[in-house]
C-alpha cells in the first residue's frame, strides 16, 4: 500500500474549494467547491479501478498543511471529504467548501492561481486518506519555484512523483518554515515509526510529528507492511550467506513454520546446534531490536545456542550484518526477572543493540538472480 504522490498547479476554479475564495469570488464566480484530480494521474496511474472500488462518491480523511508553516488542519465536521466522479467526467476532491481555519483565519486567503498542491494518497484499491500540502509562491517561494517547473503548462496541470523524484527536486531547498519540511523524514522519525510498527511505544519524535499530527491508520499499516517485507528480505539475505558458508544441516525454519520462534537452524563447525533469528531494518545498526516473548523463551531454554543476526542498511545492493552469537544469557536474565500477576503476559521486548556483544560487520550481497528480479 505505497503512498501515491501527485503535484498539481491550482487553477481559479480549484480555489473555490476554500470558503474564503468561494465566498468572496476572489477569482471568479466558480461553483465547483472542489479541486480537480486529473484523470491521467488519479485514475490512469494511481487507481485504475477507481470507479469500481469507489463508486461515484468516496469519503477520504483529509489533512491540510501549509501554506508556509501553518499547523495541520482537518476540515470540520469530521475531517472527511468525498472524492467524487461528476457527470461521468471529472474526478474531484469535493464535499463543499473548506471553512476558514479558526486558528489562522487568513490562512487560505493568500492562495492564488498558480500555487501548488502536493497530494499524498494512502490506501488501496481506493484512497483512504490524503494529505494536501499547499505550496504558495508568496510563503514558500523557493520550494514553489523548483516544484512549479515540474508541472507542465496548459491543461496537464497534475503530475505523479516518486518519493525519490520529490526528494531530488527539493535537494538544496531550505524547507524550514514550510509544510514540506516533513517530506524528508528525520532519522529519529523513521526510527519511531518502525518502533511502533513492530509493536513498540511511540517516541518523542513521533509524538511531536507535523505540529501534533499523529500517525494515521493507513500510515501505520504501511509501516507494518514495509516491516514485513524488510523482514522477509533480510531473511533471504541471511539464508544466501548461510548457504555460502556451507553450514551443516541448514534449515530455513520460518519458511516451514511461520510461527517458529527463530528463522534458521543449523550445526556450527563443531557440530553444535544453532538457532538463529534475523532482525532486519533499512535503517542503521543502532535501531532497537524487537524480540517476541516466544523468541525470548526459546533462547532462555538453552537447548541450543541462540544467535541474533542483525541485518541493517538494507538496499538494492544488499545489506550489512553483525551476529550476536549468544543471546541465551540475556534471554535468561530477562526471563528470570519477570514477575507478573496471574493472567498477565508480555508480548515482546525492545532491546538496544548496543547492550549485546556482536561480531565483526559482514557485507551481504544479493545474488544475480535477486538483482535481476
Amino acid at each position: 500500500m505505497a503512498e501515491k504522490i501527485a503535484l498539481k498547479r491550482l487553477g481559479n476554479s480549484d480555489l473555490s474549494f476554500f470558503e474564503y475564495h468561494f465566498r468572496n469570488k476572489t477569482f471568479g464566480d466558480h461553483r465547483q467547491k472542489g479541486i480537480n484530480l486529473n484523470r491521467d494521474v488519479f485514475v490512469d496511474q494511481f487507481y485504475p479501478q477507481a470507479l469500481e472500488a469507489m463508486g461515484m462518491k468516496w469519503p477520504v480523511l483529509v489533512t491540510l498543511f501549509g501554506p508556509g508553516d501553518a499547523a495541520p488542519y482537518s476540515p470540520p465536521p469530521d475531517a472527511r471529504r468525498p472524492i467524487t466522479y461528476n457527470n461521468g467526467k471529472n474526478w474531484r476532491l469535493n464535499g463543499g467548501t473548506v471553512p476558514d481555519d479558526p486558528g489562522s483565519p487568513e490562512r487560505f486567503a493568500s492562495l492564488a492561481p498558480g500555487d501548488l498542491a502536493l497530494f499524498r494518497f494512502r490506501g488501496d484499491p481506493a484512497p483512504e486518506e490524503v494529505d494536501v500540502i499547499l505550496i504558495s509562491a508568496r510563503f514558500d517561494a523557493d520550494a514553489h519555484r523548483v516544484l512549479d517547473a515540474i508541472v507542465p503548462q496548459g491543461r496537464r496541470s497534475m503530475v505523479s512523483l516518486t518519493p525519490a523524484q520529490l526528494d531530488a527536486a527539493l535537494a538544496g531547498v531550505d524547507l524550514v518554515g514550510t509544510a514540506l519540511a516533513d517530506v524528508r523524514p528525520t532519522p529519529e522519525l523513521e526510527d519511531a515509526v518502525e518502533e511502533v510498527a513492530l509493536g513498540g511505544a511511540a517516541g518523542p519524535a513521533l509524538v511531536a510529528r507535523r505540529g501534533g499530527r499523529r500517525l494515521s491508520p493507513a500510515e501505520l499499516q504501511q509501516a507494518r507492511d514495509d516491516a514485513q517485507q524488510i523482514g522477509a528480505d533480510g531473511e533471504s539475505l541471511v539464508n544466501s550467506w548461510l548457504v555460502e558458508q556451507q553450514v551443516d544441516r541448514l534449515e530455513w525454519t520460518s519458511q516451514l513454520d511461520a510461527a517458529a520462534p527463530y528463522d534458521f537452524r543449523f550445526n556450527d563447525a563443531d557440530g553444535n546446534n544453532v538457532k538463529m533469528d534475523a532482525k532486519s531494518t533499512t535503517g542503521p545498526f543502532a535501531r532497537r531490536i524487537h524480540i517476541s516473548t516466544s523468541e525470548l523463551v526459546e533462547a532462555a531454554a538453552d537447548d541450543a545456542r541462540y544467535s541474533v543476526a542483525r541485518v541493517y542498511e538494507i538496499d538494492e545492493d544488499g545489506a550489512k550484518m553483525r551476529i550476536c552469537d549468544n543471546f541465551n544469557d540475556l534471554a535468561k536474565t530477562i526471563a528470570g526477572s519477570l514477575s507478573l500477576p496471574a493472567g498477565v503476559r508480555v508480548d515482546g521486548f525492545s532491546i538496544d543493540p548496543n547492550t549485546l556483544e556482536w561480531g565483526a560487520e559482514i557485507a551481504l550481497s544479493r545474488s544475480e538472480e535477486d538483482q535481476q528480479e
